[in-house]
């Protein structure tokens, strides 16, 4: 793994690599079983289909009726039958992942070793060509645009646009406001792939603006024309996959004129021969997906001779609403139609094209589907429209039967019932008809339920993988780590705050749990005490970092007394600085600077502009040191190239999360390659700006395979080649399947098309019309929305579920009644009957239900049975002696025996009268020890408050700007937030001590100890602030400085200050103060302040109707606490309770 990570590191993208990775992929991790082609299993359909002679021939079939196998085996009959060597064959699939399926397939059926790359999508054929003319010419050679790189050009001409640089478009009003946005973005690249397809440039898409009044379309083209300047500037040879494809188109269009290859190299010195290779047959499996650029180029190559096999079916066209042209595999042959010609003169179909245009091979048969399934999708093609043919439809069954097999539409009341059924289907299937879990599948309409769906099959113990289910590059947990790694190394002074250096802990790439953190922070701080520091875990994290640039041996050594997280940290950081040949700025101070580090003074934080990315004059970085060696450094230094691997090929979810990570990792080296090949002189730090600014997903390297013991879980574009057992098809609700919200309805892309005469035509339709009225639009997208239906449920193979709610909000789709058309009316359609669960806790659940509730005897000591067989086999909840209510109490001792003193703060007080049961588990451990940023502010407020004088706001602020680094929150924007709220509750502290003195109240102490007996309560705590009034009675004043505070009904009898009070009652400050009580109050200085002090005051207890009431709660809180019992009490609270899962009035929250 480490070679081809390397490898990918040094190796620039191209269309035809990525192809030979999907090859690599295919036959390493993850690897499906591969069926070799039988010639004697063909029908005669098939058979025809593979000795069709004719320069262009089609195939079309209906789902399952082997059109893949025809275009496999047509290539096994050039090589075998008609001599043609496997270099001068090639088959075309739609997309890398089918394409490393058919390639694998293909070359083992071969059995032949060959430098050609068999199989290839179009996109890698159009980048050969390119390159090819590039190659003879000593030209630049192409460089493909991702997406993600195309997303981030187009955010950075807009953003620029935004703040007034450049050419400025001139969008309508309605839209200004959305040019930064992602959506916008999106449609611009998706304009930007039709237009290139059409070799529409910036004037003419002007022009078509002003005829046809579109002013979105001007603008547009401004930034077209500023979009191809930037990219031929900063990219030489830049292309996306639209502009590879018509750039191919033009290289093909000369070498025609030249002559064809079979007139060999003297007729076309510098193209046909040389440029094709010596291609004699190309076949297309899946051509109902080829886009108008595909037609057109697979068309340059009839003209050079080139045998065209086309295999396809209109119907199940997946990627319509990219361009794709299902009606092209029939219609484009039979005479170039109009709507081929504008805006590409002379890229017309040659005369051997046209002419030898003949009926197609139909195929008639399927042998993937039984009747039942193959009724259904007979009755979704009905509601497609014909593009040319129809005899396909209404195949003949050959697919299995039997008991197992057949389809069923279940409809429900809510989502969750539906992920249920869904999930009991699945395990019935696995568990009791021994279906293996990668013969299953889920088929939803889009990826936004695909994400919904996981979370619920996975809760219901379904393991499920989402094949293509990508993030942004940045975003991988695996590559996350890396490139914060790779900051740390070009940065002039490692720094991070103490949350980072976390976060970096608990990563894939370090693996410490929370233990092992709360663990590396108690080493930290005995190592310091041990040499005499009292600094904070925060801080001794922070500094740690420090140790990357150690020069000093003795302080170096000290490395290995690093707990094992951060040591792997430090190291990757120093192998990475190495790498990049950054000089410590402490170098020439020897060990000076090193041991300070590690041993004494805090370390400053850099400013905010040079944290991760920033240089200063210190910094020295090789300018010939690439950002691809600096990350091999850094990964190497980790050592977990072998170790994944060995968990990928272990399997398991284990297995899988790794080969997932392994596969992020060399799409990162990837992308490093590929900076340091497009712009060889700049600087490692521009990579990180580059993979931050990506916001969508870029191609992976490999494509990610279904992994044995996984249930698929896609959309109908990622199940296009797939066949399943058992397939489900959920949520076909009305208005998500079909979806027929207009597509690209911003920038009018639809009506763009239609302008471009880009319109699909019916075989006795002459031309296509300049304008097409909106419900002809709605009809192409309904059949549209069809042919996803018609591909999800073709994919099954013996039985076939659809799945629909309906409730107040949703109502099933039209098609649930084309799939099962039984005379149910929406409304009549009965509910699903609920389903047994199928996983053991879930049995376990049922059982326990069952015996609860039944009066039989013979029938619970059945069911008791039953349960104790899951007890014997370690299924706890199975068990009665761990049942809630099931025993009897350990001990009935009470938690303070006799008459013992009871410690009460006046705090837990309040706690106990909202719920005793809280109040005994987090006093006895159940509460976190983690001090979170606003608990640690606070308590840093307090301290600050009970040292140093209220009333002067210049030394509180002081004493905060000197304290403020020990809570380890470093620099930047929010730590910037989290220090001005600080300033602010000292500010407001300020304040409140000066109204205070001018109302006659003088403050006596501060943080005083509360230490006196109540009966047998033993009131403790201490007092933030204790005020006395010129009458000499005392004040107690509570400082809080939360985001929230009681509602002012509620302070007269607030448990806290009462208690308070019956302590200054009761004399616990001494004789010197007096016992006379003024009231007791609450000090808001916090978010629930605003902008200026809160005083809450709660009136003395002797002017209260009961002025008892405070000490008898104190007596009786005191007594309940001793007692052998507490309470639960389930209030507004319970949203906020630490240890809510352990409450028995939360039945609700717990898994069985």
């Amino acid at each position: 793994m480490a070679v081809s990570i390397q490898t990918a590191a040094g190796t620039a993208f191209a269309a035809d690599s990525a192809d030979a990775a999907d090859s690599a992929g295919a036959g390493g991790l993850g690897r499906e079983p591969v069926e070799l082609p039988d010639w004697s299993r063909l029908d005669a359909a098939q058979r025809a289909g593979v000795l069709a002679a004719g320069s262009v021939r089609r195939v079309v079939g209906a789902p399952g009726t082997g059109k893949t196998t025809v275009a496999v085996h047509r290539i096994l009959h050039a090589v075998r039958g008609e001599g043609l060597g496997p270099h001068q064959c090639l088959l075309i699939a739609p997309s890398r992942v089918q394409a490393g399926r058919l390639r694998e397939r293909l070359s083992r059926a071969l059995a032949a070793t060959t430098s050609h790359v068999p199989v290839r999508t179009m996109e890698s054929l159009a980048f050969s060509l390119v390159r090819s003319r590039a190659q003879e010419e000593a030209t630049v050679a192409p460089q493909l645009i991702t997406g993600a790189e195309q997303d981030v050009i187009l955010r950075e001409l807009l953003a620029g646009h935004a703040a007034g640089h450049g050419r400025v478009p001139h969008w309508p009003e309605s839209l200004r406001e959305a040019t930064t946005t992602r959506g916008l973005r999106a449609e611009l690249r998706e304009l930007l792939m039709r237009l290139a397809e059409h070799g529409v440039g910036a004037g003419h898409l002007r022009a078509l603006a002003a005829a046809h009044e579109v002013p979105v379309w001007a603008a547009a083209a401004d930034v077209l024309a500023e979009y191809e300047e930037v990219s031929a500037l900063s990219r030489p040879g830049a292309l996306d996959s639209a502009g590879l494809l018509a750039q191919a188109i033009a290289v093909l269009s000369e070498a025609s004129e030249a002559g064809p290859a079979g007139q060999g190299a003297a007729a076309a010195p510098v193209g046909a021969a040389a440029l094709v290779g010596g291609l004699r047959l190309v076949v297309v499996d899946d051509a109902q997906e080829l886009t108008r650029a595909g037609v057109v180029l697979l068309a340059r190559l009839a003209d050079l001779g080139v045998r065209l096999l086309l295999v396809g079916d209109p119907d199940v066209a997946t990627q319509t609403f990219r361009g794709a042209q299902p009606h092209a595999l029939l219609t484009a042959w039979r005479g170039e139609p109009e709507y081929l010609r504008p805006p590409l003169p002379g890229l017309g179909l040659g005369e051997q094209g046209a002419g030898s245009a003949s009926g197609a091979v139909v195929l008639r048969t399927c042998h993937r589907a039984g009747p039942e399934v193959v009724a259904v999708a007979d009755r979704v093609a009905a509601q497609i429209g014909t593009a040319g043919v129809a005899a396909h439809r209404q195949p003949l069954a050959r697919g299995p039967r039997g008991a197992s097999s057949g389809v069923e539409v279940a409809v429900t009341p809510s989502a969750a019932h539906e992920a249920r059924h869904i999930a009991m289907t699945l395990r019935r299937a696995h568990l009791q008809e021994g279906v293996p879990w990668e013969q299953l599948a889920v088929i939803v309409r889009s990826g936004s339920q695909a994400a919904a769906l996981r979370r619920a099959l996975s809760a219901e113990s379904v393991p499920v993988t989402v094949p293509g289910a990508r993030v942004p590059l940045r975003d991988e947990p695996a590559v996350r780590p890396l490139l914060t790694l790779l900051a740390l190394s070009l940065s002039p002074r490692p720094w991070l705050p103490a949350t980072g250096v976390v976060d970096l802990m608990t990563s894939r790439l370090i693996g410490a749990d929370s233990l092992g953190v709360r663990a590396a922070r108690r080493d930290l701080r005995r190592h310091a005490q041990a040499h005499g520091h009292t600094r904070g875990s925060d801080e001794l994290l922070v500094a740690a970092l420090q140790l990357a640039d150690a020069t000093h041996e003795s302080v170096r050594a000290e490395l290995t007394a690093l707990p094992a997280p951060l040591r792997r940290i430090v190291r990757a950081v120093a192998a990475g600085r190495r790498a990049a040949g950054l000089h410590p700025p402490g170098e020439q101070a020897g060990a000076a600077d090193g041991s300070a580090a590690q041993h004494g003074q805090m370390v400053a934080a850099p400013p905010a502009e040079q944290q991760l990315t920033g240089a200063t004059p210190q910094t020295r970085v090789a300018r010939r040191v690439g950002v691809d060696e600096v990350l091999w450094a850094i990964w190497s230094s980790l050592g977990l190239a072998d170790r994944w691997r060995a968990q990928a090929v272990r399997g398991g979810s284990a297995g899988a999360r790794a080969d997932r990570d392994l596969d992020a990792v060399c799409a990162l080296f990837d992308a490093a390659g590929r900076y340091v090949e497009r712009l060889p002189g700049s600087s490692p730090r521009g990579f990180l700006d580059h993979v931050a600014a990506q916001e969508i997903a870029a191609d992976s390297l490999v494509a990610r395979r279904v992994r044995a013991g996984e249930v698929t879980l896609t959309t109908p574009a990622g199940a296009v080649g797939g066949q399943w057992h058992t397939v489900v098809v959920a949520g076909l609700q009305e208005g998500a399947w079909p979806d027929l919200r207009p597509r690209g309805s911003t920038l009018r892309v639809p009506e763009l098309l239609d302008a471009l005469g880009d319109v699909p035509l019916a075989p006795h339709e002459a031309a296509a019309p300049s304008t097409v009225d909106t419900p002809d639009r709605l009809r192409r997208l309904r059949h549209d929305e069809a042919r996803l239906l018609l591909l999800a449920v073709s994919r099954a193979r013996t039985r076939l579920l659809v799945t629909a709610v309906r409730d107040e909000e949703n109502q099933p789709s039209a098609y649930l009644d084309v799939i099962d058309p039984q005379g149910h009316s929406e409304q009549s359609r009965p509910f699903a009957e609920a389903v047994r669960p199928l996983t053991v806790a879930g049995v376990v659940a049922d059982l326990r239900r069952r015996l609860a509730g039944e009066p039989a005897p013979a029938v619970r000591a059945a069911l008791a049975r039953r349960l104790a067989r899951f007890a014997d086999a370690g299924v706890a909840t199975a068990d009665p002696a761990r049942w809630w209510g099931g025993n009897e109490p350990t001990d009935e001792r009470p938690v303070w025996p006799g008459a013992a003193q009871v410690p009460v703060s006046p705090s837990r007080v309040e706690a106990f009268t909202r719920c005793g049961l809280r109040w005994l588990l987090t006093s006895c451990g159940g509460q976190s020890t983690h001090e979170s940023v606003p608990v640690a502010i606070g308590n840093l407020v307090h301290e600050i408050a009970a040292e140093v004088d209220n009333d002067d706001a210049g030394l509180l602020r002081a004493a905060l700007a000197q304290r403020w680094p020990r809570l380890g929150l470093g620099q930047g924007w929010l730590a910037q937030r989290h220090y001005e709220l600080a300033e602010s509750m000292l500010s407001l502290l300020a304040r409140y001590d000066a109204q205070a003195s001018a109302q006659g109240w003088r403050v006596v102490g501060r943080e005083l100890p509360v230490r006196v007996d109540v009966g047998r309560a033993t009131v403790t705590g201490r007092v933030d602030r204790l005020e006395v009034d010129a009458q000499g009675r005392l004040r107690v004043v509570d400082l809080k400085t939360g985001a929230g505070k009681p509602a002012r009904a509620d302070v007269a009898r607030l448990p806290q200050l009462g208690a308070y009070q019956v302590a200054v009652q009761a004399g616990a400050f001494g004789g010197d103060l007096g016992s006379a009580s003024a009231g007791a109050a609450l000090l808001q200085v916090g978010k629930a302040a605003g902008t200026k002090p809160t005083l809450q005051v709660q009136p003395a207890l002797a002017a209260d109707e009961d002025p008892q009431w405070a000490e008898t709660l104190v007596r009786e809180v005191a007594d309940a606490m001793a007692s052998d019992h507490v309470e639960a009490r389930v209030g507004e609270a319970c949203r906020t309770c630490p240890v809510l899962d352990s409450c028995p009035l939360q039945a609700a929250r717990w898994t069985l």
